[in-house]
């Protein structure tokens, strides 16, 4: 018996996932803070976006006197837990 076309989608999604997730650990530059700006560039998404993902505490971070910084671990688990950036 075939599993649920859900579950087969599901597994190919997180295998997908996965390679993005350790590529972008690859290509990460060696930081371990990054700047809300950085964020989103790396993301391909607006800065308002990052803000607002922090705000809603999507996107966890922390506040320093010059601004939000995004540790390297909590950027890499935003991608693999809130994948959903990635979908247009």
């Amino acid at each position: 018996m075939y599993p649920p076309v859900k579950e087969r989608v599901e597994k190919e999604v997180s295998a997908c996932l996965q390679i993005i997730i350790d590529k972008l650990e690859e290509e990460l530059p060696p930081k371990r803070f990054f700047r809300v700006r950085e964020v989103a560039q790396i993301l391909g998404v607006s800065v308002k976006s990052v803000r607002r993902w922090i705000k809603r505490g999507k996107l966890h971070a922390i506040k320093l006197e010059s601004g939000w910084r995004i540790s390297r671990s909590e950027l890499l688990e935003f991608i693999a837990e809130k994948s959903n950036w990635l979908l247009p």
